[in-house]
């Protein structure tokens, strides 16, 4: 919890009692009782790493359908996506441009295509978070600039020694796929599978 900014704390748990309900400023001013709350809201989200979505988000069509919504968000409205909070930490990255990045690619993997919150594939007992992560090292003369950042999961961030195997084009074609709605992944998913396991001739050829 916040310390020191009572308003700030209310804030945040009537958020956590709400997660994936729509709350409007005016009630949220109301529970804090202040007459604006947008300050400690960008605090929550850009400083403290929860994962509020607002007008600027571009929700994805499965968003919309978890909330229960058939538009984008109002100026007045957000959301409270989880409980996890994501590690919005990358040093001597702006707050603007780390949010930038994660709306950006919708806070999803840009690796395995997971998000923040999903069951770590390695230790059932732990859930995954999002860190911000650079496509081209600083020592290789990446920048931290928001074309060379990406979000991807504490997993895939603990192996990045392995990608470095991964081709460039790869990358970014896994990267475009972790693009797409879920139907859409999915068909590509069943496509990949059907040609892998039902030709004997593509099989010869990957060997």
């Amino acid at each position: 919890m916040p310390r020191g900014d009572p308003a700030k704390e209310r804030i945040l748990k009537h958020l956590l009692a709400n997660i994936e309900r729509v709350v409007t400023t005016k009630e949220l001013n109301s529970i804090a009782q202040i007459q604006e709350s947008a300050r400690r809201i960008r605090e929550l989200r850009d400083e403290d790493g929860w994962q509020i979505l607002n007008n600027k988000t571009k929700l994805s069509d499965e968003q919309m359908r978890l909330l229960g919504l058939s538009r984008q968000l109002k100026v007045t409205e957000y959301v409270l996506l989880s409980t996890e909070r994501l590690d919005v930490t990358a040093r001597n990255i702006k707050k603007d441009v780390r949010q930038a990045v994660l709306q950006r690619y919708g806070a999803t993997c840009q690796l395995c295509g997971r998000r923040a919150g999903d069951p770590d594939p390695y230790n059932p007992d732990r859930t995954l978070f999002l860190v911000i992560d650079h496509k081209i090292s600083l020592k290789d003369g990446g920048t931290n600039k928001a074309d060379n950042l990406w979000p991807i999961c504490n997993v895939c961030n603990e192996g990045k020694k392995e990608r470095s195997i991964i081709p460039k084009d790869t990358l970014q074609l896994l990267q475009d796929i972790n693009m797409q709605p879920p139907e859409t992944q999915r068909m590509i998913y069943e496509l990949l599978k059907e040609r892998f396991e039902g030709s004997e001739a593509f099989k010869a050829d990957c060997k």
